[in-house]
């Protein structure tokens, strides 16, 4: 009975990663929505392998209890046969709930790309100071942020050092770090 549990745990606990996975795809729109999977991916995969030695240490468990059953000296033979019964567990019990999440993230993350990339197209990139399209786009070396040329030479101008002005970025900028796109 409890094997048939875990089991049930193991599908609803599948369920709801999958679930998450799926709305963190569709309703984070910024950088973070990659570390999120990313640690989401990590979490999978412990819990893959927490399931798979439970699952091998209860197939062993079951082993040993039907065998103690109908042995004559339950108690020598309890450890050799536990024993036992763990070796013959595969290397790597694998379940396809690992890579049916990787499927899922891989092919919602692809669509929300595609998506994203037709926005993207659709409106010009924007100078974090001047809020203009960009019309000379150079890149930082540091954080590979892109900016128009004409404003970063005005901020080369007043201040030979300073922050990337774009949200959460600490990279110090100077001339050196700005190449040409």
């Amino acid at each position: 009975m409890l094997g048939s549990d875990i089991g049930k745990l193991f599908k609803e606990q599948h369920q709801r990663t999958m679930e998450l996975a799926e709305s963190i795809i569709e309703n984070v729109k910024d950088s973070s929505r990659d570390e999120l999977i990313e640690m989401l991916r990590e979490v999978v995969s412990e819990n893959e392998a927490n399931m798979n030695n439970q699952a091998a240490t209860w197939k062993a468990y079951e082993a040993v209890k039907k065998i103690m059953k109908e042995s004559v000296d339950p108690i020598i033979n309890a450890q050799e046969i536990f024993d036992e019964e763990v070796k013959n567990i595969p290397a790597e019990i694998r379940t396809d709930f690992v890579k049916s999440f990787d499927d899922l993230t891989t092919e919602k993350l692809d669509m929300s790309l595609q998506m994203n990339c037709s926005n993207v197209s659709s409106q010009p990139m924007l100078d974090p100071w001047t809020k203009q399209p960009i019309k000379n786009p150079v890149k930082s070396t540091i954080c590979a942020h892109t900016y128009d040329k004409d404003s970063i030479i005005c901020q080369i101008k007043t201040n030979k050092k300073f922050r990337c002005p774009y949200i959460g970025c600490n990279a110090v900028l100077t001339k050196k770090k700005i190449t040409e796109v």
